[in-house]
């Protein structure tokens, strides 16, 4: 009966860390998505401040995309690559979320405490959230 029970062990055992390493393999994907995104997000900065620093103003610059060369308005290639930049951020945002959750995840496959990665899931507060929280601090204040 004893080694059944070591065989059932080490079945739990295997089944634990091939889950472990799915879900590690996970991570390293977001982590090196988020770093490819992150270049592109680099390029698309790197024009936009290139087109708005130029000392020559043209009406028409040259635009690549999609293995073609385009002629574009300046303003509609500024406006395109703002729309990209916010996409990619998000796109980032998405998958530094993934990697989050995955690592959480992670941890408890491990049986290791989540207490040290609680964090991880926190959201930065949003401007109108501040400005509402401010204005209810100033009706407080008032009232008082």
């Amino acid at each position: 009966m004893q080694s059944k029970d070591k065989i059932d062990a080490a079945n739990v055992i295997k089944s634990q860390l091939i889950q472990a390493e799915q879900i590690a393999a996970e991570i390293l994907y977001h982590q090196n998505e988020i770093l490819e995104i992150d270049k592109k997000r680099n390029k698309n900065r790197e024009a936009l401040t290139t087109i708005r620093n130029s000392n020559y103003k043209q009406e028409k610059i040259w635009y690549f995309s999609k293995n073609q060369f385009f002629q574009i308005q300046t303003s509609t290639i500024i406006k395109k690559l703002e729309i990209e930049q916010l996409s990619l951020t998000n796109q980032i945002d998405i998958q530094r979320n993934q990697s989050k959750t995955k690592t959480i995840e992670l941890y408890e496959v491990e049986g290791r405490s989540t207490q040290n990665v609680k964090g991880f899931l926190l959201k930065p507060t949003k401007p109108s959230e501040l400005e509402l929280f401010s204005q209810k601090i100033q009706q407080i204040t008032k009232s008082s």
